[in-house]
């Protein structure tokens, strides 16, 4: 069954479009109904990066590595928490130190590094070399929302989906009798640090064979992505709208993404994470250089960005 698709790449291109934004944050995963509030957040064995996912701006960053964190550019930097690693404790962003990634031909990139003070004693981060190949055994992590708790056998919700593109009407059913879609709902009173399972697709309808990666424009910056969808099948997960900045890893616990946007349903209920829906990352292989280039500077260089860390911020004001 296939229903017109609606991106949501930003919060500012949802207020252009006029859709009631509310700050979501995290992944929704399938399975384990009875424990869900503690379902998956214990870092998975062989992925130490589960401790590396902290919240930025009420949303999500991935701390690299030798004081830098990565998050999307839409986020953007602040004040840095890593809820699984240090609690509440709090690490400030260095002045001056935020730096937005740029495609070769000098165009913006939805991702965005600074460097915090008191840098937590984490390993540093491995970024993927390649784009993950169709099918690559993944890890979304987030911190956000939970799923909605509805205190019966199952947190699963049903509807009957009829209709086409902006004439799409949804109605929720009492179970899974007359049903052709079917998901969660979001619980936004509560969120922890979780993670769940998925695999790349072949998002690119233009092409065949093994190309997982295609390239949007999300207002912020135009960006190659892979693209993973929620399955109805136990610890597979999704992002939820406003999980901008979480990472995706590979199980060598390379950081292979990080997710800056998400595909729903057309007309799809606020709130709610449909079997279906799609999380989009950006291929961090593409700037793979670029980011460990920032991380750590050549020693003859270094006087020389500082000053293009001046000249930037200049231009950003003018």
């Amino acid at each position: 069954m296939a229903f017109g698709r609606t991106w949501l790449a930003s919060a500012a291109a949802i207020a252009v479009a006029g859709i009631g934004v509310a700050p979501a944050l995290a992944v929704v995963v399938d399975g384990n109904t009875s424990t869900y509030s503690t379902y998956n957040t214990n870092a998975p064995s062989g992925i130490a990066g589960f401790n590396n996912v902290g919240t930025v701006n009420g949303s999500t960053g991935v701390y690299l590595g030798n004081g830098w964190v990565i998050t999307a550019s839409h986020v953007g930097s602040a004040t840095f928490q890593l809820p699984a690693y240090s609690g509440s404790t709090t690490y400030s962003v260095i002045g001056g130190s935020a730096v937005q990634l740029k495609n070769a031909d000098n165009s913006n990139v939805d991702l965005t590094m600074f460097k915090i003070n008191n840098a937590p004693a984490l390993p540093t981060l491995t970024i993927g070399s390649s784009a993950p190949s169709v099918g690559t055994s993944l890890y979304l992590v987030g911190n956000g929302y939970n799923r909605k708790d509805l205190s019966g056998t199952s947190d699963k919700v049903y509807y009957s989906v009829t209709g086409s593109g902006s004439s799409t009407t949804w109605t929720q059913l009492p179970n899974s009798v007359g049903a052709n879609a079917s998901g969660y709902q979001l619980d936004t009173s509560a969120q922890a640090v979780r993670y769940g399972q998925a695999s790349t697709v072949d998002a690119d309808s233009t092409t065949s064979g093994n190309q997982s990666t295609y390239t949007i424009n999300d207002g912020y910056g135009t960006q190659p992505v892979f693209t993973t969808v929620f399955q109805d099948l136990t610890g597979n997960a999704n992002a939820v709208s406003h999980d901008s900045g979480g990472g995706i890893f590979d199980s060598s616990n390379a950081l292979r993404g990080i997710i800056i946007a998400m595909a729903t349903y057309q007309n799809q209920p606020s709130d709610t994470a449909i079997f279906g829906d799609q999380t989009d990352a950006v291929d961090l292989s593409a700037y793979r250089s670029q980011i460990n280039a920032i991380m750590v500077p050549e020693p003859a260089m270094l006087g020389i960005l500082g000053l293009l860390g001046v000249f930037g911020l200049r231009r950003r004001r003018a």
